[in-house]
């Protein structure tokens, strides 16, 4: 798998149908071999459209905040520009994209031509049975959740690059046993110790295995 250059995303909108709804806010934030190389992006847009309360107290991003916010066909270039040819890694990444698509398409602009992975099919993969939520996932990493009360496009853009490390670094492979149920995975901010079942590791190797190629 070609690790070299990832843009981890996330987006909030106004609500659930990208052919109704907008984009209210885009996080993202850049790997490069793993590593982070300190390049994020972070917009607020201003949908055109009223959002309801409801949709308001999910991320806390209101109306009148958005008012003067611009626009789609102002940003969109500059989000081209962060992305350009990377791998785009999202949780629930239908979503994501289906949202940057419908806005491009707006715009009377190709839709994004980017490989994608989707942590969200992943985690089902690895952990059947599991939840998946970036909020599980990252309790199941030992993944600090003290910044985000709310949902929001940079926090959680943030918090699932480190998700995203966690299922696919490559070193977690020689960590994985069939004879061993307790992994351990070190790192340079945490140290992890996770219980799996076997379905669950066996569900890690098979992915693992489709990685190496």
């Amino acid at each position: 798998m070609n690790l070299m250059s990832i843009i981890i995303l996330d987006t909030e909108t106004t609500g659930l149908n990208n052919k109704e709804d907008r984009i209210v806010e885009i996080g993202c934030v850049e790997l490069h071999n793993s590593e982070y190389t300190g390049r994020k992006l972070h917009l607020y847009i201003n949908p055109e459209k009223e959002m309801c309360e409801t949709v308001q107290k999910v991320h806390g991003i209101t109306n009148a905040f958005l008012k003067n916010k611009p626009l789609f066909k102002d940003i969109y270039k500059e989000f081209l520009d962060f992305v350009k040819d990377s791998t785009i890694v999202a949780h629930n990444a239908k979503f994501d994209m289906g949202f940057l698509n419908a806005e491009l398409d707006r715009q009377k602009q190709p839709k994004l031509s980017n490989k994608v992975i989707d942590t969200l099919a992943t985690a089902r993969k690895m952990f059947p049975g599991s939840p998946a939520n970036l909020n599980a996932l990252a309790k199941r990493f030992n993944i600090s959740l003290h910044e985000r009360t709310l949902h929001g496009a940079l926090i959680d853009a943030k918090i699932l690059s480190k998700v995203y490390l966690a299922l696919y670094q490559p070193k977690q492979e020689s960590l994985f046993s069939t004879n061993e149920k307790t992994v351990v995975k070190k790192s340079k901010q945490n140290n992890y110790k996770i219980q799996l079942s076997d379905e669950e590791i066996n569900a890690h190797n098979q992915i693992m295995n489709e990685l190496k190629g």
